[in-house]
């Protein structure tokens, strides 16, 4: 075997979690076809015993098998395609443990908050970040509350919004949002958002004009700001998300004290999803003033 390719399974094996001493036993026994043990012990620079020891791991890993020549013991490497299998089992692994620890984070945090006041901080970035954090708010299960932007729209296209947006009723989960008097609302507002389990306040379009989406949720709030990049950020702190909560509240009131604001909406067209996304190319359509 060459020296390059010799270091690149050994730096293969190193990131499926092989020792130095391991991945160094497992290249060899691919370059040598059935080996004893004594002669592998020379090969990789290891005694015996250890060698044994090697050997024996690979074979629980599916990456050798024992082989009896002249009846003595060898050792012959099994198909890398084990490798696949592996690394997909430990992908699996991962999964599960994210999964496990998403279960217990909230009792973590809990704890946490008990002795500490400073908030924990992640950060998202692009399609797939943004995507991660309306899949959080649906797997954390509470309440939520957000301020809407148009900007949501102008990023992901109206029919992957709808489809987010309707993920939280799915999961029998209340929201109540701050939305905009804008074509893209339904024509039946009022029934829809008693199944899509939605209590609405109105808001101007041309008075929130930033591309950016404020929510809570349980002890989390998220921050989304839609560009040519989406950015987002999830701070876990329960004194920030109630303070956003009553902020939302005292929005709450003031727009729903504004003259003629029974009347709202006014601006609102779609009839149904699939023509409005025909109709406006999965984009916004333009505001007409009031």
């Amino acid at each position: 075997m060459c020296y390059t390719t010799y270091m690149e399974i050994e730096q293969l094996l190193r990131e499926l979690d092989f020792s130095p001493a391991l991945g160094k036993c497992y290249a060899a026994l691919t370059d040598s076809g059935a080996i004893s043990p004594a002669a592998l012990s020379k090969t990789i620079n290891e005694g015996r015993t250890n060698t044994y020891k090697l050997l024996d791991e690979l074979v629980k890993r599916d990456l050798a098998r024992r082989i009896t020549i002249k009846n003595k013991l060898h050792y012959e490497a099994t198909s890398p395609v084990q490798l696949i299998n592996l690394a997909r089992q430990r992908k699996d692994e991962a999964v599960m443990r994210e999964k496990h620890l998403q279960q217990q984070l909230p009792g973590l945090l809990k704890q946490y908050y008990k002795n500490h006041e400073q908030p924990g901080i992640r950060f998202f970035q692009g399609k797939d970040g943004i995507r991660e954090i309306f899949a959080e708010q649906i797997r954390i299960g509470k309440p939520i509350q957000f301020l809407k932007t148009r900007a949501d729209i102008d990023f992901f296209g109206f029919q992957f919004m709808h489809e987010v947006r309707s993920l939280a009723p799915r999961a029998n989960i209340q929201r109540s949002a701050f939305t905009p008097d804008a074509p893209e609302v339904p024509l039946d507002v009022a029934k829809t958002d008693i199944t899509s389990m939605l209590t609405r306040t109105w808001y101007k379009p041309e008075d929130y004009t930033a591309p950016v989406e404020w929510s809570v949720y349980g002890d989390k709030v998220s921050i989304i700001s839609f560009g040519e990049e989406a950015i987002g950020m999830v701070i876990d702190s329960p004194q920030i998300a109630t303070a956003l909560s009553q902020i939302f509240a005292m929005l709450n009131d003031g727009l729903r004290r504004r003259p003629n604001y029974a009347m709202l909406p006014q601006r609102n067209v779609l009839k149904n999803t699939e023509s409005f996304i025909e109709q406006h190319h999965n984009s916004l359509p333009a505001i007409e003033k009031s």
